[in-house]
């Protein structure tokens, strides 16, 4: 199996060089509406890289002066572009904690304070969803009152919103001394909790890089071919 052009040991290392090769092509395909007409967003290789690096400088700028630590990031979100954004820039940088929105403020409460949570993202107030309210509560009972960041949705006006705050920061390439490394944890999956207690799981970047080369073997493509075809994908479908 030829796996040529990916030298990437991290995935920060991997959204760089996907960038580099590739620029301007299709990275993510966001379907706004299906009806009355089909409206859609495309985001490339390079924007998703220059967001990915103003979330990082978001989240390292709202938690003030964190040093060398890692910060864990828990996020409850639909599959929108700004998820994305979050959920790589966690991931580069520190642990990625997404959370399964249907579950109750107990579990929800559970898991982050098992992660150890910095800072929680969420879809913002709005009639449709609950997850605001389910974020507020849950940060409410952690004892190191975690940030709290609404996303598409303002809960305090535009100035706390992350699509709004998102413009104030550089999208330059982060600096070495931030980035994770090949053996450092990236992300923290739960378990369903169908049967008992949810649990977290820790995925290391080394696990998560051996895990799209073992799909790309499965799917008997290199990495040109795959970064080419604009790969598009749910993150539901990913984490769950």
């Amino acid at each position: 199996m030829n796996n040529t052009g990916n030298s990437s040991k991290t995935i920060y290392q991997l959204l760089t060089q996907s960038a580099e090769n590739f620029g301007h092509e299709p990275a993510l395909t966001y379907l706004q509406e299906i009806s009355p007409k089909f409206v859609d967003e495309t985001i490339s290789y390079l924007d998703l890289l220059g967001n990915i690096n103003r979330t990082v400088r978001l989240i390292r700028d709202r938690l003030g002066n964190i040093g060398e630590k890692r910060p864990v990031v828990s996020f409850m979100l639909p599959s929108l572009p700004e998820t994305h954004y979050i959920l790589w820039a966690a991931e580069s940088v520190g642990i990625a904690n997404p959370l399964n929105p249907l579950m109750s403020v107990d579990a929800l409460t559970a898991l982050t304070a098992k992660a150890e949570t910095d800072i929680i993202f969420s879809l913002g107030p709005n009639p449709h969803s609950d997850l605001w309210e389910k974020a507020q509560a849950v940060a409410a009972r952690l004892p190191n009152k975690p940030k709290l960041i609404p996303v598409t949705f303002s809960g305090n006006g535009d100035n706390d919103l992350f699509d709004k705050q998102l413009e104030n920061y550089s999208d330059a390439a982060l600096p070495t001394e931030w980035l994770s490394n090949s053996e450092d944890i990236s992300a923290y999956f739960h378990t369903g909790g169908t049967t008992n207690t949810p649990k977290l799981a820790m995925l290391t970047q080394a696990n998560q890089m051996y895990t799209a080369n073992a799909c790309l073997i499965l799917c008997r493509l290199d990495w040109v071919t795959w970064a080419s075809m604009g790969y598009r994908f749910s993150m539901w479908r990913v984490h769950y």
